[in-house]
């Protein structure tokens, strides 16, 4: 129902009330609540990470979300509320103020807060490095018709948008506080970003640490509503290896990751990455109650903000600690989801070099026997014929499906086989032309510029090793043999030299995983669908 100007009157009286009740200590350790099977990077690491818990992001977001606020719409009595409750728990938790004389506050405009606090770095070379991680506390009130897609007079609580961003930014910042960094770690509570990023936009005008010296921006911006576990990662493609980075921390959460190439002035990361500032921004997407009254605390994942939080800890504590963070990726300011389409095109089916099938359940020790032969095919042009046994391939012995499918896949164009015909006493050697080239493996894939050190799977034949171990298209090969990806010499090279098995370390959707080519139980199984290689 519409709010009268009493009831009004009555929530900031409320909200004041909230606020210092809310100052009241936390317990930074909870216990149980951690998701299960997370790795963090050291015992120190690990106990921070274990203060973020979902029942500590619930009351964030509860609080942050009641209607007391009255939609914490920048400068109003709610949002000053809210920035009340902010500098309170940073109080709480012991960052040092980095706010207008030693306060958290920066002010600007019509009395609006951005909150920022600061967690030094220890070692002497980095200490003046930042990063910087943020999110935007306000939202809009009772809603206007520019801000809210209606009904408008009703308080909109923007819970996902963004006391969920919010609430992870908390967390993180008394995580961050337990243990020891090489470099500096800023943290921003933007106010303003409903009514065009104001605040990060004044920070960027009014900077309390020089820009050059933040190496890298974190924004939290609606991470409440994760579903099925799709999480997207804007900003990846700003900072080389970032994709990398993400998915290599988001071992046993585990998280299925979009890195969209999509970068808009949405949010507050856009105005640091137009001064070249790389960023990330993690978002589980929009949805039906956006900026409508009805973007309420129940309806908050948090269980899906901490994984989220989680995820971003481990990132930051590698950026917050590593000897070199990279510059920011001019060319993402050009790139494009029409661009990453080209980039991840399948190529197309390759043709069937040999074109033949064969009797793949054959018990005896040598040969296999052909059943089936491609019309205009290799094997057609060369005579082979329904019946004979094939004993010997590009000089390999056929012992069985599986030495049969490798020695096709990885022979050179011009080669030999070896058959046994009904009714010739002599082994017959016959001359084959192989269509295509070979791929021994039976993958094709390409490289990415800001992910130099991975391969990009274009293109898995049927059939092939790489089909039987499950490789798919748009897979990520990181290394071969526990060897990195270099570039293209170099990986042409590890994928000649290796013998079958073939280790892969591969990554999907956000998640790594290591797979082996070649095993013959595999090709056997592949052998079930029955293609012509």
């Amino acid at each position: 129902m519409r709010t009268n100007q009493t009831q009004r009157c009555f929530r900031a009286i409320f909200a004041l009330s909230l606020w210092f009740y809310c100052l009241s200590p936390v317990s930074v350790l909870s216990g149980g609540e951690s998701v299960a099977g997370a790795v963090e990077h050291s015992a120190a690491h690990q106990a921070s990470a274990n203060s973020i818990t979902q029942s500590e992001l619930k009351r964030h977001v509860d609080i942050l979300a009641d209607d007391s606020f009255e939609g914490r719409a920048a400068g109003s009595r709610g949002g000053h509320a809210a920035s009340g409750y902010l500098r309170g728990q940073l109080n709480q938790i012991g960052v040092e103020s980095m706010g207008d004389d030693g306060d958290y506050f920066q002010t600007f405009h019509n009395n609006y807060r951005n909150i920022l606090a600061r967690i030094p770095g220890t070692d002497a070379k980095l200490k003046d490095e930042y990063i910087l991680i943020g999110a935007h506390y306000d939202h809009v009130g009772y809603g206007t018709g520019r801000t809210s897609f209606g009904p408008t007079g009703y308080i909109h609580n923007g819970a996902d948008d963004n006391a969920s961003g919010t609430a992870s930014l908390l967390e993180l910042a008394e995580a961050l506080h337990l243990s020891d960094w090489r470099r500096s770690i800023l943290i921003a509570f933007w106010d303003g970003e409903e009514l065009g990023l104001l605040g990060s936009k004044h920070f960027i005008r009014n900077p309390v640490v020089p820009l050059k010296n933040i190496r890298a921006m974190i924004n939290m911006d609606m991470v409440g509503r994760l579903r099925e576990q799709k999480l997207t990662m804007f900003g990846s493609r700003t900072l080389i290896g970032s994709r990398r980075l993400v998915s290599e921390q988001n071992e046993g959460l585990p998280l299925l990751i979009d890195f969209s190439w999509e970068i808009k002035p949405n949010s507050d990361h856009h105005p640091f990455f137009s001064h070249g500032i790389p960023y990330l921004m993690p978002h589980t997407g929009l949805h039906d109650d956006y900026h409508r009254p009805r973007d309420d605390a129940h309806k908050i994942n948090t269980d899906g903000i901490e994984q989220t939080t989680r995820l971003l800890f481990r990132v930051i504590s590698i950026l917050a600690d590593k000897d070199e963070i990279g510059e920011f990726r001019a060319a993402s300011r050009s790139e494009s989801p029409r661009l990453r389409r080209q980039l991840e095109r399948p190529l197309r089916p390759a043709p069937k070099r040999l074109g033949l099938s064969w009797n793949s359940s054959d018990n005896t020790d040598i040969g296999l026997e052909v059943r089936r032969v491609g019309y205009r095919s290799a094997a057609a042009a060369a005579g082979i014929r329904i019946g004979d046994r094939i004993t010997e391939f590009d000089g390999v012995t056929v012992e069985s499906d599986a030495a049969m499918r490798t020695a096709v896949f990885g022979a050179k164009r011009v080669t030999t086989a070896t058959i046994t015909r009904p009714g010739e006493e002599e082994p017959l050697t016959i001359p084959l032309k192989l269509a295509g080239e070979p791929m021994r493996l039976g993958l094709s894939w390409r490289l990415d510029d800001a992910e130099p050190n991975a391969a990009i799977v274009t293109r898995v034949v049927p059939g092939s090793p790489a089909d039987a171990a499950g490789l798919k298209i748009m897979d990520r090969i990181y290394s071969v043999e526990n060897e990195n990806v270099a570039d293209r010499e170099q990986l042409v090279a590890s994928f000649k030299a290796s013998e079958f098995p073939v280790t892969l370390k591969i990554e999907r959707e956000g998640n790594q995983q290591t797979i082996t080519l070649g095993m013959e139980e595999g090709l056997q199984k592949a052998a079930l669908l029955d293609p012509i290689p």
